[in-house]
């Protein structure tokens, strides 16, 4: 079976079905015949890594089958695997990620090879391709990385002139090595991307000092970083927060209604539904569109009360 997987009378690899075909015929095959399953499967790759790429990606759910190792293994091997694994246009986010964490295990050096595909020292390109590329490789490195290694190479980039990269790597940093000074010093800079991630790095501390910089927060003049600090409060169980949650569905400017909106369909708190379904009519569509969405997450009259310990929120920066 495997010698036929390379046959000439198979079409050419065109698209990514073809490829998934063939893979899964190897993976089929490899019980009896190890060695030549993985010869025809460094051919496939070969042949078409883009497709490769893709359709190992969707055969992920056939993990247990003994043939999905040795795929890993040569993806591992493959020159140019990480550029695969950081193209938005090649893979989604979850592919992504279970690929990486995957060849990880098998190759601990992938978030180095990673972090060198970042802009370095003293780059100012802000080539959008290039920052989707950086996000993603920023999404890849946050679930398999040693973060006290990788941490330090990130740093650089904290003073990247595109703002949302700025951002992301600013809240990645915060997240692996907890500091509250460092996030004090963030919450008094200028962008306001950077500060409202600083507060999202506080969400879960339950010390006094962060819930005082969260308190802190709430006078900020950005949208965002308000409602960072409201959810992260209301997730203290602070109950001093929800009227400054009730205010700021009132307030006179839309971004702030339609944050406010966000926090209480974060909180998932039913007492906010009245204040919602208000906003559902309001004169702007993005505080409409906003409302409807904390409608949605609202729990259904006949479910079981959730506990404060909910998933995790989605970020106002997604």
């Amino acid at each position: 079976m495997v010698a036929a997987i390379m046959q000439p009378k198979w079409r050419p690899i065109r698209t990514v079905r073809h490829m998934t075909e063939r893979i899964r015929l190897a993976l089929d095959a490899y019980a009896g015949d190890p060695a030549g399953t993985a010869q025809a499967l460094r051919d496939l790759i070969g042949e078409d890594q883009t497709q490769f790429v893709r359709a190992a990606a969707l055969l992920r759910n056939e993990r247990d089958k003994a043939g999905f190792l040795p795929l890993v293994e040569i993806l591992a091997q493959t020159e140019g695997i990480c550029g695969r694994l950081c193209d938005p246009q090649l893979l989604d986010k979850d592919s992504a990620v279970d690929l990486a964490g995957r060849i990880a295990a098998i190759a601990p050096t992938l978030d180095g090879k990673l972090v060198r595909l970042l802009p370095g020292r003293g780059s100012d390109d802000s080539d959008p391709a290039k920052m989707l590329q950086a996000e993603r490789i920023l999404e890849l490195l946050d679930a398999i990385a040693d973060s006290g290694r990788v941490a330090p190479m990130l740093a650089h980039l904290t003073n990247h002139p595109n703002a949302r990269l700025r951002a992301k790597v600013s809240l990645l940093i915060a997240r692996w090595t907890p500091n509250l000074r460092a996030t004090e010093i963030r919450l008094e800079g200028k962008d306001a991307r950077v500060r409202a991630n600083a507060v999202e790095s506080l969400w879960g501390d339950k010390s006094n000092r962060a819930s005082a910089l969260l308190w802190r927060a709430v006078k900020d003049e950005d949208n965002r970083v308000i409602g960072n600090a409201l959810f992260g409060l209301y997730e203290l169980q602070d109950q001093n927060v929800i009227p400054y949650i009730f205010s700021m569905a009132g307030h006179e400017k839309p971004l702030f209604r339609a944050t406010a909106a966000w926090t209480m369909g974060e909180t998932k708190d039913p007492q906010f539904l009245p204040a919602l379904e208000k906003l559902t009519h309001d004169l702007y569509a993005s505080v409409r569109k906003s409302a409807a969405r904390g409608m949605a997450q609202m729990p259904k009259a006949d479910a079981q009360p959730e506990s404060s310990a909910k998933g995790a929120p989605i970020s106002q920066n997604q």
